[in-house]
């Protein structure tokens, strides 16, 4: 979920996959999806990934700008 409220697992559907592993089922994680480029935080890259909605242009982006 955003910081607006937004559920974000079509979206960022690497992450939600990673989640959904977690033994814990009931727990909050506070933090920032980020896009690294030589291991350093790019926004620009990020940008790529930011609002797309068709699941194939999502899958495609994965491989891609893979997030964190």
């Amino acid at each position: 979920m955003s910081r607006n409220k937004n559920i974000m697992n079509t979206s960022y559907p690497e992450i939600a996959r990673a989640l959904e592993k977690q033994k814990a089922d009931n727990f909050i994680i506070d933090g920032e999806i980020v896009a690294a480029e030589k291991g350093l935080s790019d926004f620009e890259l990020l940008q790529s990934r930011i609002n797309l909605k068709d699941l194939e242009s999502i899958e495609n982006k994965i491989k891609e700008v893979p997030i964190a």
